[in-house]
């Protein structure tokens, strides 16, 4: 960021003033851009109805943060400059706006509460002057908001639409009013379809609370990667894969176990499947059943097939593999 530069016993001139002044708006509209973008963004601004209720609607103080041109006229000692930087449009004080029913029965109309950046010179003073008479001047470049109410055309309640921004204004509110409407409420003010508010704040993006909230925890990838072993993923959802020695009777007969999972699940198990770990073999030629899934085990029916009957008392490893939350 630039810096104006005085020297011991040095006679100070305004542009050294102007210049303090005009840097730091530079540096500041560059970081401003930096951490925004380019805007047009809107900051609070927020739009309510009266109270007690009316025919008026209140805009809140807030800022605009947009490109514009570093100063559209001479800014004191300083020729203007019509490089863009991001700059600080700001109300200070809410403003009311008095609205109009439509005089058509069955009528509403659409009110668009637009906003827009203008520097203004103000702040007069009588100044004395080197050389010169006094004389009064501006002293005083503020970065203003500037807001005003446009009308849009009346129509059949629910065709109506708002109008659209002027050339350089931004969008901000929708307020609907209906023929023999007498207050505005909440549910009559809507935020214009494109506009951008500032809706997350620094301090709530840090905050350890919001971090939680938005990226998953490293509690939310606990796992353990054995043989038999689960891995947990954020929103809940937990896989598991376990091995487990079945012992088959002779012949075709079904035999039935109840495994239990490595890890309960908190909440349900929705679906097991099995695989004979045995790929060659007189023990490879099995049917596999799950069924009766709880958080803690289920239950699976084991038989040879007719082609490949086993020899009494085999005992296959099958392999399991868990979906559940």
């Amino acid at each position: 960021m630039d810096r104006a530069i005085a020297y011991d016993n040095e006679r100070i001139d305004s542009i050294d003033v102007d210049n303090s002044n005009l840097f730091s708006m530079i540096g500041l509209g560059k970081l401003t851009k930096a951490i925004l973008g380019s805007g047009p963004l809107l900051n609070d601004l927020t739009c309510v109805p009266t109270g007690p209720a009316s025919l008026n609607v209140v805009l809140n103080p807030g800022e605009i943060y947009t490109l514009e041109a570093i100063d559209g006229t001479r800014y004191g000692s300083i020729p203007a400059d019509a490089r863009e930087i991001v700059k600080q449009g700001i109300l200070m004080d809410a403003v009311t706006f008095p609205l109009t029913a439509p005089a058509t029965p069955g009528q509403s109309i659409d009110y668009l509460l637009q906003v827009i950046y203008q520097d203004a010179d103000e702040n007069p003073q009588n100044r004395p002057f080197f050389g010169a008479s006094p004389a009064v001047v501006d002293t005083t470049r503020r970065g203003n908001l500037v807001s005003n109410i446009k009308a849009g055309v009346p129509a059949t309640t629910g065709t109506q639409v708002p109008p659209t921004p002027d050339a350089g204004y931004t969008g901000a509110w929708v307020i609907t009013v209906a023929n023999g409407q007498t207050q505005i409420n909440s549910g009559d003010i809507a935020a214009y379809n494109s506009a951008l508010f500032i809706t997350e704040k620094l301090q709530t993006k840090i905050s350890q609370a919001f971090a939680d909230a938005r990226y998953p925890l490293s509690s939310s990838f606990l796992n353990s990667i054995l043989v038999n072993g689960y891995q947990e993923f954020p929103g809940g959802w937990i896989l598991q894969w376990f091995t487990v020695l079945i012992p088959v009777t002779l012949g075709s007969t079904i035999s039935t176990v109840t495994p239990t999972f490595p890890l309960a699940f908190p909440n349900a198990c929705f679906q097991v499947h099995g695989t004979n770990k045995n790929g060659t073999g007189a023990t490879r030629g099995i049917n596999i059943s799950t069924y009766s899934y709880s958080a803690t085990d289920f239950t699976v029916d084991f038989s040879s097939t007719a082609a490949q009957p086993f020899d009494a008392n085999a005992t296959v490893p099958v392999i399991f593999f868990a979906i559940g939350h």
